[in-house]
């Protein structure tokens, strides 16, 4: 979502960024796991929920 590139970087850095965030996500799940393992309070993380959206709409969007 930076203004003034063009679509090959932009599409570029999504796949980039979707990859690291495949790899955030994994840690969430396994993190998440192990809270309910152990009966640990659960934590929240808004940001991650609001990356996944914002990635989701993206890759729509250079998919077209």
């Amino acid at each position: 979502m930076v203004a003034g590139i063009k679509p090959d970087d932009a599409a570029e850095r999504l796949r980039r960024y979707k990859e690291n965030y495949e790899i955030m996500e994994r840690t969430f799940k396994i993190n998440k796991s192990g809270e309910e393992l152990f009966g640990l309070p659960h934590t929240d993380y808004p940001d991650l929920e609001k990356t996944d959206k914002e990635l989701v709409l993206l890759d729509k969007l250079y998919s077209l």
